[in-house]
């Protein structure tokens, strides 16, 4: 008895090793796919791949609500990372749309002042100020790559400068 059990343990395992298999494969061209077709549709659209990231972002909102979001925001940065990969084309695109809603997210967790619009810049802004002011505790979920500039694209060169200082980058 106890030896078919093995068995089709055995056998589900491997079924399941191999239909992971093939959709890890299928997922990669079809990140690879909408890579494409995001930078086809941000060459075509005036104001470019921000642009696009507006509409992937109302879209994604429109099936969210707030507590998948704000887990969203909060663990999925590296959902597309791929060690083997270059990790470039969508991956990038995808961090890109994901630093923007963590940011825009930031601005509505921690913006004080109600006159301000919470959008991307202000929530860059506001990153920015705690971690010039080492507010660790609002920055846990945040992170912040290796070369500042591909998180802080709203910011003047002086600021930017004063991360990688703050950093220990050297140029």
């Amino acid at each position: 008895m106890n030896e078919y059990l093995i068995w089709i343990l055995v056998a589900v395992n491997i079924y399941l090793f191999l239909s992971l298999r093939k959709e890890k494969k299928r997922l990669r061209v079809l990140t690879s796919f909408i890579s494409g077709l995001i930078d086809l549709a941000s060459h075509q659209i005036e104001g470019g791949r921000n642009a696009v990231l507006d509409y992937v972002t109302a879209s994604f909102e429109e099936d969210f609500w707030a507590t998948p979001y704000e887990k969203f925001v909060k663990s999925d940065r590296n959902l597309f990372w791929e060690q083997k990969l270059g990790n470039g084309g969508f991956n990038q695109v995808f961090l890109d749309f994901h630093d923007k809603c963590q940011k825009e997210w930031y601005a509505i967790h921690h913006n004080k002042d109600e006159s301000k619009k919470n959008d991307e810049v202000l929530g860059e802004k506001l990153i920015y100020q705690d971690f010039m002011d080492n507010k660790a505790e609002n920055l846990k979920n945040v992170h912040i790559p290796k070369n500042p500039r591909l998180f802080f694209k709203h910011l003047s060169e002086e600021e930017i400068k004063k991360i990688e200082a703050k950093l220990g980058i050297k140029k």
